[in-house]
């Protein structure tokens, strides 16, 4: 026994092993002692591909027994990966005698977050002391982590904490650039956001949804003013006075433009309008700070206009007509002087401040399954889903139950089932929970005693339901642990846990009457019988031997040494009659007859 137990601790320890993907594994052949390589398995990520080589050298014997054969029968791995050796097509056997190496190959995308405590199963063969034992189950778990996929987001103004998930979904954002003037968020799902770190934000409904964040050094905005056009509306006619005196070798009429000063300095001068008094226009952009004054001056080409008249070189250098202060607010007929009026437009325009970061990420919401159905079979004790299209995984009591991802699971306890159903993206949907009731058909069932009053009575655990039966049928009101037989008859007592799992104990064959207090000691049934017989005896009774008797007095069976308080005898190969059983006791000599039919 102690050899045994060492050997099972030892394969334990040399099959703890690791996790692979793709459908093949390569041995590494630079191990050369028992164990595994490498020896814990990686993390799992919902949706990433999973992959793992796990080499393995096996030992030949151990503790005097001589190892003939592994295999490994099933690894227990959350929903999404399987498994593969490298020796499938021999039902993942190893003959360790012929090579000691072999590898397995863990794979998929894992679809569940949660922790694992995977369970392994392996058969072992041995020869020990000559003798092979073949077969011997060792089970053990290895831990592996799923976690959720967060591949966070690449741009340089935030972060989140998954760019994915399944509606609903709660998302965090971290803003990367703390401390600016001021931020604008647009999650897309119809809310914005000036805080610098902005709340969770929920996406209730499956799709694509595009996140813009904006950061600002300064949140001052500027004001605009733009002269867009001047209009000189006429140069006043006067033969007497004029400015530009008398020019009767051009037609005694101006040649009109203007000057646009800003604090004095000159900042543009339009073009001149030969022999032209007005009204004249001008369109330009000429942006003009609030804060700085600004004057017009408007003048009369003399000089300037000899380009077009030579005779204009008589009159000198060119005559300021007249001047006029800019209004912000534009101007329609001002005067500029005394002796010419002008308009003008400005446009205003206030200019937002701008973001000096902007950054873009997309967020995926995937949709999720329907809410799976689940039903339950009491006959059967197994739980099932029409759900088959999607990735399965049973809970019960809210704990995962390792390997169990198919349509069925056959209950082996009480207790609540729920099924989680996954899509090829990792989204989830619960089904509602059900309280599946398992009765444990290897519980001993209750056993009838008599005491000393005439009694029947039996036990049961704390809490059970005690009901007493006669010739099948419940007595009324009689579900304590003693029973008074009121009228002969085949008694039995039904036990009912708190699930409501019923246990019936074999019959008591009592007969009423203080002078039978020996005979309801003990009890022979079925009576008559086909095939075998069961004896029961209180334990106030003590039987030393058991003699069965023909009809003509023959002892065709005799038992000795019966130290508990049933027996059961095999009639099948006697002949149908009548038969007596006697028993010796401290009682004295008690007999039944019993019947043994066809």
């Amino acid at each position: 026994m102690k050899r045994l137990i060492a050997f099972t601790l030892l394969i334990f320890s040399i099959f703890h092993f690791n996790s692979l993907y793709s459908q093949t594994c390569t041995i590494d052949y630079t191990y050369t002692q028992p164990g595994i390589y490498p020896d814990s398995l990686p993390d799992g990520f919902i949706g990433n591909a999973y992959s793992e080589d796990v080499t393995f050298v096996m030992i030949l014997d151990t503790m005097g027994a001589t190892i003939t054969n592994f295999q490994i029968v099933n690894i227990a791995l959350p929903v999404g990966l399987d498994w593969e050796c490298d020796n499938s097509a021999g039902g993942c056997n190893y003959d360790p005698q012929s090579n000691i190496y072999g590898c397995i190959n863990i794979f998929g995308s894992p679809l569940l977050a949660g922790d694992y405590d995977i369970e392994v199963s392996i058969l072992v063969n041995v020869v020990a002391s000559g003798q092979t034992i073949n077969n011997i189950p060792i089970s053990f778990s290895v831990f592996m982590a799923v976690n959720q996929n967060n591949p966070g987001s690449g741009n340089s103004g935030f972060s989140m904490n998954n760019s994915s998930g399944c509606y609903p979904a709660s998302i965090d954002f971290t803003n990367n650039n703390p401390g600016l003037a001021a931020y604008f968020w647009d999650f897309d799902n119809g809310n914005t956001s000036t805080a610098e770190n902005p709340s969770t934000q929920q996406y209730n409904s499956p799709g694509e949804y595009h996140v813009t964040y904006q950061a600002y050094n300064s949140i001052d905005t500027v004001d605009v003013y733009t002269l867009t056009s001047f209009t000189i509306e006429d140069v006043t006619e006067s033969w007497t006075g004029a400015p530009w005196g008398w020019e009767l070798l051009n037609g005694n009429m101006p040649d009109p433009y203007f000057i646009l000063y800003e604090d004095g300095n000159l900042i543009y001068q339009s073009t001149f309008e030969y022999n032209n008094n007005g009204p004249i226009t001008w369109t330009m952009n000429i942006n003009l700070d609030p804060n700085k004054t600004y004057e017009i001056s408007v003048m009369d080409a003399d000089e300037s206009a000899a380009q077009i008249n030579t005779a204009e070189f008589t009159y000198g250098s060119d005559d300021y007509i007249g001047s006029h202060n800019i209004n912000l607010n534009s101007c329609s007929n001002c005067s500029a002087g005394s002796y010419a009026d002008v308009s003008y437009t400005i446009d205003y325009l206030q200019i937002l401040p701008s973001p000096s970061i902007l950054s873009n990420d997309t967020i995926q919401i995937y949709d999720v399954p329907g809410q799976p159905n689940i039903e339950f079979d009491n006959n059967l004790y197994v739980l099932s889903t029409d759900s088959t299209h999607y990735g399965l995984q049973w809970y019960v009591n809210d704990t995962i139950i390792a390997g169990n991802t198919s349509p069925t699971d056959t209950i082996e306890t009480s207790g609540y089932y729920h099924l989680i159903a996954f899509n090829n993206y990792g989204c989830g949907t619960s089904s509602d929970t059900i309280y599946a009731v398992y009765c444990d058909s290897t519980n001993p069932s209750p056993v009838i005693d008599i005491n000393s009053n005439l009694e029947l009575y039996t036990s049961a655990p704390l809490g059970w339901t005690i009901q007493w039966n006669n010739n099948g049928s419940p007595i009324a009101g009689a579900n304590s642990e003693t029973y008074f037989p009121q009228n002969t008859g085949d008694y039995t007592v039904s036990v009912i846990n708190l699930d409501g799992c019923t246990y019936t104990s074999n019959p008591y064959i009592y007969t009423v009457g203080i002078e039978n207090f020996t005979q309801n000691l003990w009890s022979v049934f079925p009576n008559p019988t086909k095939n075998e017989v069961f004896i029961n005896w209180s334990s106030n009774l003590e039987i030393n031997e058991l003699n069965i008797y023909d009809i003509s007095g023959k002892n065709i069976y005799t038992l000795k040494d019966l130290n508990s308080n049933s027996s059961k005898i095999n009639l099948r190969h006697y002949k149908s009659g009548i038969y007596i059983i006697s028993i010796v006791t401290n009682k004295g000599y008690l007999t039944k007859t019993i019947a043994k039919t066809n």
